[in-house]
């Protein structure tokens, strides 16, 4: 399956109309971080330094329409509707699983967490040094239970090859960063990014995602 995506090469805010951001309301603009890898429903090409773009399952400020992305010039286009800018890239290309957080686990022990290495020097004082990935189509949720048994604004879906920036303390002197595991789920924050109001504490089934360094 070839997924066609956005790859936010720079922070980068997003906008309901095109405009600057600061003449927006904070209801019509958001935050992407750099290293975000977000699933397209459609895009257009790019205008006024903008791409226009819609996303798939995604809904930031409960919005459901396009939304425009700075790009900075042109730098390259291709055959297969592939575009190249200076701070968003629209990639073509197959979905690549990654290790889940269940395979790290059955390495592992205790099971309570699961432990990420990330070499402490190598980061330093950076933020937004890990991703987590989804290897298939999947709700996040605001506990690890069933979707079935939260109100809707407690669920998101978020679609396979989806990348978002988390949230973390830095690496601990063991090169690791741990995240807490409750009933097969792996418990997160997100950086910058708020889904149906909320950045923090939400809940990934550990079979259907990994967390990787962000490049």
């Amino acid at each position: 399956m070839v997924l066609a995506r956005a790859l936010f090469k720079k922070d980068t805010i997003i906008k309901q109309k095109l405009a600057q951001s600061s003449d927006l309301p904070a209801s019509q603009i958001q935050k992407i971080p750099r290293g975000s890898l977000l699933v397209l429903q459609s895009f257009a090409s790019p205008s006024s330094n903008h791409v226009k773009i819609s996303f798939t399952s995604l809904d930031f400020q409960n919005f459901t329409g396009s939304w425009f992305a700075f790009t900075g010039s042109v730098l390259q286009t291709t055959p297969n509707g592939e575009i190249f800018t200076q701070d968003v890239d629209i990639i073509k290309q197959p979905l690549v699983a990654v290790k889940t957080i269940d395979q790290r686990l059955s390495t592992q022990s205790p099971k309570n967490v699961v432990n990420i290495p990330a070499d402490r020097q190598v980061i330093g004082n950076q933020q937004g040094f890990l991703k987590i990935v989804f290897n298939t189509d999947t709700f996040i949720k605001r506990e690890p239970v069933a979707k079935e048994s939260l109100q809707p604004n407690l669920v998101q879906a978020v679609p396979a090859g989806t990348e978002l920036i988390l949230s973390t303390n830095l690496p601990s002197t063991s090169n690791v960063v741990s995240f807490p595991i409750n009933n097969s789920h792996v418990q997160f924050s997100l950086k910058d990014i708020a889904l149906n109001g909320f950045s923090q504490n939400w809940f990934a089934f550990t079979k259907h995602v990994g967390i990787e360094l962000a490049s």
